[in-house]
């Protein structure tokens, strides 16, 4: 799984490859999910974070092969 740009402002993008992505969940430092997208079957997704506060947040991948978490930097 790949998230980029890391750090980032607001605007990111997590893809995998040979998969395609089922669901993301992000998560801010206290655990919160504060965002989530379902069914997104496609081995990419942008996610657009610019209104969550600057800090770092772990993004939840699901795919067919299992679920791996990866963390983000939000840097205004």
């Amino acid at each position: 799984v790949k998230l980029y740009p890391n750090p980032t402002s607001g605007l990111f993008t997590v893809a995998v490859e040979n998969q395609e992505i089922q669901s993301l969940k992000v998560f801010n430092a206290m655990g919160q999910e504060v965002m989530s997208k379902v069914k997104v079957l496609a081995p990419s997704a942008k996610l657009y974070m610019s209104q969550q506060a600057e800090g770092m947040y772990w993004v939840k991948v699901e795919t067919p092969n299992g679920t791996l978490t990866r963390k983000v930097m939000i840097k205004q």
